[in-house]
C-alpha cells in the first residue's frame, strides 16, 4: 500500500513546546509532511523548521510559505543548505510573493513579482524541491511550468477545479486551506480570520469567475481595517469557500473530493493544529486510513 500524503501547517504564535508535541502527534497519526508558514510579526519559519525536523526522521519538512520578496532568495538558499546539512535531504522550499498589501506597508517593493519569483525558483531548484504558492492565473501558470509543486490556496473543490484549469505544466498540485475540526469555540474566530485573509488575497479573476467578487471585496475591506469581530456575519461564506472544516466526516469528505480532483496532498493550515494533539491524531488517523 502506498501512503497518502497529508500535510499539517504550523505558525509561530504559540509556545514552541506545544508545536513540538503537535508535530510529534501528527507524525504518529500518519501525516507525511510538516510545514511552517511565514506570518509577519510571528516566529519565522526557519526558527520552526528544526523543531519540526526533530519530530520525525522521515517526515518531509517545508515552508508553506516564505516570502521571496521579504526574504532575499540567497538567504533562503543558505538557510535550507544549513537545514539539509543538519537533518538530511528532506526539505521543500515553499515560496511565494506573500501578502502584497502588507509588504508594501512595510516598505517592501512588490515590483516585478513574476520575474522575481522565476529568478528565485531558478536559484533554489538545483539544490532542493521548490513549490510555489499561487492563487492567480499567472502565478499558477508560472509555478506549474517551472516549480516542482504548486501550493494552491484553494480548499473548496470547485475553486480547486478552477485553479487546475490554469495549470500548464507537470508540477505536483497541493491544496492548502485553513482548517478546523468543529465544534471548536476557542479557535473558530481565528478560522474566520484566516479564511478572511485568504479571501482578501484572492485574485480578481478568481473572484469574478466564482461569482463572489462582492463578498470578497467586503471581507477584504474588513481585513484592511482589522475589523475581525465583524467577520461573524460572513462566517458561512468564509467557511464554505475558504476552509476545510466541520465534523470529522465532513472534513474527510472534503479531503477525498480534493484528492479525486488531483490534489496530491492536502495541507491542513492554521488554526487546525491549535486543536491540540488529540484532535490531530483523530483527524490524521481518519484521513490516512485509506490507501491509494
Amino acid at each position: 500500500m502506498q501512503q497518502r500524503e497529508l500535510g499539517i501547517n504550523f505558525c509561530g504564535d504559540v509556545a514552541l513546546e506545544f508545536i513540538r508535541r503537535c508535530a510529534s502527534a501528527a507524525c504518529e497519526a500518519g501525516f507525511t509532511h510538516l510545514w511552517a508558514g511565514e506570518v509577519r510579526r510571528e516566529l519565522h519559519p526557519f526558527v520552526l523548521l528544526p523543531l519540526l525536523a526533530h519530530a520525525s526522521e522521515s517526515a518531509t519538512v517545508g515552508t508553506c510559505i516564505v516570502s521571496a520578496l521579504a526574504n532575499p532568495c540567497s538567504r533562503i538558499r543558505e538557510a535550507f543548505a544549513e537545514l539539509r546539512s543538519a537533518y538530511g535531504d528532506r526539505f521543500i522550499a515553499g515560496i511565494a510573493p506573500g501578502d502584497l498589501r502588507s509588504l508594501r506597508q512595510e516598505g517592501v517593493s512588490a515590483a516585478g513579482v513574476l520575474k522575481r519569483m522565476r529568478a528565485c525558483i531558478s536559484m533554489l531548484a538545483p539544490e532542493l524541491p521548490v513549490y510555489l504558492g499561487a492563487s492567480g492565473p499567472k502565478m499558477i501558470e508560472l509555478g506549474s511550468a517551472l516549480a516542482e509543486g504548486v501550493l494552491l490556496n484553494y480548499g473548496n473543490p470547485e475553486h480547486f477545479r478552477w485553479a487546475l484549469g490554469h495549470a500548464k505544466g507537470n508540477a505536483r498540485l497541493l491544496s492548502v486551506a485553513p482548517a478546523l475540526l468543529l465544534p471548536d469555540s476557542r479557535n473558530l474566530g481565528e478560522l474566520r480570520g484566516a479564511c478572511a485573509v485568504v479571501a482578501a488575497g484572492a485574485s480578481r479573476a478568481f473572484a469574478e469567475d466564482a461569482g463572489i467578487e462582492r463578498e470578497v471585496a467586503e471581507v477584504a475591506a474588513l481585513v484592511e481595517r482589522r475589523r475581525w469581530s465583524m467577520l461573524r456575519r460572513y462566517e458561512r461564506f468564509l467557511l464554505e469557500n475558504f476552509a476545510i472544516s466541520g465534523t470529522l466526516e465532513e472534513i474527510a469528505e472534503r479531503v477525498e473530493e480534493l484528492r479525486r480532483l488531483g490534489a496530491e496532498q492536502v495541507v491542513l493550515a492554521p488554526p487546525f493544529f491549535k486543536g491540540g494533539e488529540k484532535v490531530i491524531k483523530r483527524v490524521g488517523e481518519r484521513l490516512c486510513a485509506c490507501s491509494l
